[in-house]
């Protein structure tokens, strides 16, 4: 099963009043399905590239800062 295919199954599922016990069903075998695929991809190493295109809403944005901050007042 492709990504593509997985997502479409995703944005067609939904509760229904008839059959509630479909929607957990069809849920946990998209699940299993994204765990197969997670299993067999090599893990992506994250590189300055894809950190960038991972989060860019934070690109701009101050450091937070680590750990605690002596000497300075809050």
């Amino acid at each position: 099963m492709t990504l593509s295919e997985l997502a479409r199954r995703v944005e067609k599922l939904r509760p229904s009043h008839r059959d509630p016990e479909n929607f957990f069903i069809e849920r946990a075998e998209i699940a299993f399905a994204l765990r197969q695929i997670a299993k067999n991809d090599p893990p992506v190493r994250e590189t300055k590239a894809t950190a960038t295109t991972l989060a860019p809403r934070w690109k701009n944005a101050p450091a937070a800062p680590c750990g605690p901050q002596r000497g300075k007042a809050r």
